[in-house]
């Protein structure tokens, strides 16, 4: 039987990324992701609320590079990835400690701000697309009616050598 480890996250990044070097060189990001998931008690209709704070580390160099760039404290944040726990040994004989992070394979910035040179960061602009045009209809064949009794009103159609009828109408339209 397969199995699965994947962990979505939607909320918000609860301070910037720290950046480490690894000695292979490697740069790695490290982050938290605060998730709050808010209901009504049934019982006394208060409205309730409950806060999770989630270990996120990224490894991937173009995730890390996009992370150092634009990510801030507060932003939204959407993260993939898998579920790593870890041990850690306890130090002067106490218990060994044990932390569960997500190792992120897509970190989406979604309320993202773009550094502009000439000082703070900018909301980023995107344009606003065109309305889509409606494409142009294309004269479409029409085969010939079946006999029997017809009662939808005929126009002037030809019979083409294919077998196919045309309207008249359409004899100055491209064919394709």
């Amino acid at each position: 039987m397969k199995s699965v480890n994947r962990t979505v996250l939607l909320g918000n990044m609860g301070k910037a990324p720290e950046f480490r070097t690894l000695p292979s060189g490697d740069r790695v990001a490290n982050f938290s992701v605060c998730t709050t998931e808010k209901w009504k008690d049934r019982s006394t209709g208060e409205l309730k609320e409950h806060s999770e704070w989630n270990k996120v580390q990224v490894r991937e160099k173009g995730t890390v590079d996009y992370l150092e760039r634009y990510a801030q404290t507060g932003s939204k944040v959407y993260v993939e990835g898998t579920l790593r726990t870890r041990k850690v040994p306890g130090t002067n004989g106490g218990d060994d400690r044990w932390f569960t992070d997500v190792d992120a394979t897509l970190v989406n910035l979604l309320d993202r701000a773009r550094e502009s040179d000439s000082g703070p960061s900018q909301p980023e602009s995107r344009p606003t697309p065109a309305p889509a045009e409606k494409p142009a209809s294309r004269p479409r064949a029409v085969r010939s009616q079946p006999t029997g009794e017809d009662r939808s009103p005929r126009r002037n159609v030809q019979q083409e050598p294919n077998g196919f009828e045309t309207d008249d109408a359409l004899k100055d339209k491209p064919r394709f």
